[in-house]
């Protein structure tokens, strides 16, 4: 924790923190956790049928028993993503996440849970595309079959977002493509 990676690629241009902000981690637990707890406890407390609707129409009616497995199934979903949260939140205080741009490539975490490091030389990306989704950018770096991801919101600044996304297609001689909002 804290060393750099070995770096083949050569001389390090621009580092960049990249870790999900606390209150990320702090809301997703409070309102699956939230979720979770209400549906259990629906779940064991149901005696009823339960209708969802959309607008107009009907979408599923279901019996007391279909309704009480449909609590037990989101309740277990919502423990799910909980479990997976925390899990993204022990990882934020015992990894040192960072993505690395040198002159040859980009250094980044395989995810933002892994601790697996990946080195991605400029020649091997295939295309780059930025998509703007509820308020949040991505960034997404594509090597043949494969693609990963960086998101604006783990990124310790705002402008550093931009900045990578602008080295990263300078030294590819990508254009990148954008959709999105």
């Amino acid at each position: 924790m804290g060393e750099r990676p070995i770096n083949p690629q050569g001389a390090v241009i621009r580092e960049y923190q990249y870790k999900a902000p606390l209150w990320i981690i702090l809301s997703t637990l409070f309102v699956f956790g939230l979720g979770a707890f209400i549906c259990f406890h629906e779940a064991l407390n149901n005696s009823q049928g339960l209708i969802l609707k959309r607008r107009f129409s009907t979408l599923a009616e279901l019996s007391p028993d279909q309704s009480t497995i449909f609590f037990w199934v989101l309740g277990f979903f919502s423990l799910a993503v909980t479990v997976l949260m925390l899990a993204i939140g022990v990882s934020l205080f015992t990894q040192q996440h960072r993505v690395l741009i040198t002159a040859n490539g980009i250094i980044m975490p395989k995810s933002l849970w892994s601790s697996q490091i990946v080195t991605i030389p400029f020649s091997d990306i295939t295309n780059l595309q930025i998509m703007r989704a509820n308020g949040a950018m991505t960034f997404t770096i594509f090597v043949e079959s494969r693609k990963y991801i960086i998101i604006d919101l783990f990124l310790r600044r705002k402008g550093d977002f931009d900045e990578m996304v602008a080295l990263v297609s300078e030294a590819t001689g990508f254009r990148r493509s954008q959709s999105g909002e």
